[in-house]
């Protein structure tokens, strides 16, 4: 009998798969100005963790900001209304963030 981490790794296994299928290439967009119809808050309603915060920061202040590597990257599932597909990057290590195209 599977115990519920091996049945989670299933899934995640899964969902791996899933989104490889689904994987357009990269792009970047201003959480700040975000694009009409994106709503901060509408399917994430949790209560800002602030130890996840901490984390974050702490990590921001040692490292920097890591934001062309694919380990750090946010996945975001768009529309596809949302992006030029002709303008996305199947790749972006060795980039830095102002050559990788914006939504």
């Amino acid at each position: 009998m599977e115990g519920p981490a091996s049945i989670f790794k299933n899934d995640k296994t899964m969902i791996e798969e899933e989104l490889g299928e689904c994987f357009v290439g990269y792009t970047r967009c201003n959480l700040e100005k975000h694009p009409v119809g994106f709503t901060w808050g509408k399917f994430n309603q949790r209560q800002l963790k602030m130890s996840a915060v901490n984390e974050l920061e702490k990590a921001f202040r040692s490292e920097g900001l890591q934001s062309c590597r694919k380990d750090t990257v946010i996945p975001i599932a768009l529309g596809m209304d949302w992006i030029d597909v002709e303008s996305v990057v199947g790749d972006i290590d060795g980039m830095k963030i102002g050559e990788v195209p914006e939504v």
